[in-house]
Parts: C-alpha cells; structure tokens; sequence
C-alpha cells in the first residue's frame, strides 16, 4: 500500500505555528534528529510519510499531484496555482499565518498621507506621461 504523503513548512512562522498545532494535538514526528531533515514520519503511523517543504514549494507538489495533503498559505495557493478552484480543495482554515498587506511609498512623497492621495498622484503622472504608475508585488495574479 503506498503510503499517505503530507507536505509541511520546513522553517519560519508556519513550521513553528504547525508544530505548535501537532503539539497541541499530541501528534508527534519521528525519523527527524535536527531542523536539516526534510523527509519525516508521524510517530505510530507507519503509513504516513511527511515532506518538509517550503511554502511555495508545497503549492507547487500540490498542483503536480505529487503529495495528498499539504499545509501551506492560501495567498500561495491562489497565486501560483492556476485554476486551482480546480486542482486543489481547502479542508480547514487555520488560524495562523496571518499576513499584513501594505501598501508603501518613498518617504520622499512628503504629500502622500491616504490612498486618495496617491490615487491623485497616479492621475497625474497618467497625464503628465501617458503610462500608468508602476507597483511592485509579489502576487502579480492576486493584484
């Protein structure tokens, strides 16, 4: 029987937030003797094998096929998986992960105080050269 392939974050906010949730669960992973193992198991589960992943990197096994399960950001999900209403289906929201959008400007737009403020500054650089103002993102599909 082949075994059940879970991916999880290999390291920052969301592996600690993880393990503190298996914790909380007394689910605990053997075959792991330091933070450089990628590859786990969940004690008394012989059939269940973990990956520890990054977050991008479960979306895109997940996409693939290649695992059943993985824990990994929604904003991830959306924005790297195409039509992924399609391909992938969220179990449970999890009450951590929690990100801040922001949206930023140079200090030097000394009179940029609101979002009214620099959508008044992007009409007039749209009048002044023709093109709109550039915004940089990471999730270029979400924005």
């Amino acid at each position: 029987m082949d075994k059940i392939k879970i991916a999880l974050p290999s390291k920052g906010r969301l592996r600690r937030d993880m393990e503190t949730l298996f914790k909380a669960k007394h689910i605990s992973f053997a075959n792991l003797s330091n933070d450089r193992d990628y590859i786990g198991s969940i004690e008394g589960h012989d059939n269940i094998l973990i990956y520890f992943l990054s977050a991008k990197e479960i979306t895109n096994r997940l996409e693939e096929g290649s695992i059943h399960l993985g824990l990994t950001g929604d904003d991830l999900v959306q924005e790297k998986v195409e039509n992924f209403e399609n391909k992938v289906s969220k179990l449970i929201k999890l009450d951590f992960g929690k990100a801040n959008l922001v949206v930023a400007v140079p200090n030097f737009w000394i009179d940029v105080y609101s979002m009214a403020d620099l959508e008044e500054i992007c009409n007039l650089h749209r009048l002044k050269t023709t093109r709109r103002l550039r915004v940089a993102t990471k999730y270029t599909n979400l924005t």
